[in-house]
C-alpha cells in the first residue's frame, strides 16, 4: 500500500465502517477502504506540505474528521463527502494543538 510520500503520523478507522484515514508528513490526509487498498482519496492537502500530526473521526457521523498540522494552533474539520476543502477551521487556540478528540455525544 503506497500513498503518502513521507511518514504516516496517525491513522484511525471510521466508526462501523471499512474506511480509515491517515495523516501524513507529506501534508495530506488520505482515506482508504480496506476492500480496495490499491486506491486512496486525498481528503485534504495543504500547499506548504506542513505535516498533519493527528486525526479523529466523529463517532456519531463517519463523514467528519478533525485534524491539525504540526506546530500549528488551528484545528481543521473535514467532511469526506467534499474532498480537497476544509469544512471549517477552528482558530481559537493561543498555542500549538497537540491532540484532537470529538465530544462523545457530538454529531
Amino acid at each position: 500500500m503506497i500513498a503518502h510520500d513521507k511518514e504516516v503520523y496517525d491513522f484511525a478507522f471510521a466508526p462501523g465502517e471499512y474506511v480509515f484515514a491517515t495523516a501524513g508528513a507529506d501534508g495530506s490526509i488520505r482515506m482508504f477502504d480496506v476492500r480496495n487498498l490499491e486506491h486512496s482519496t486525498i481528503l485534504y492537502d495543504n500547499q506548504n506540505q506542513i505535516p498533519f500530526v493527528r486525526l479523529a473521526w466523529n463517532r456519531m457521523s463517519p463523514n467528519y474528521i478533525a485534524t491539525f498540522m504540526m506546530d500549528n494552533s488551528k484545528v481543521i474539520l473535514l467532511d469526506n463527502r467534499y474532498p480537497s476543502s476544509a469544512l471549517q477551521e477552528l482558530c481559537g487556540h493561543s498555542d500549538y494543538v497537540n491532540s484532537v478528540s470529538w465530544a462523545p455525544s457530538s454529531g
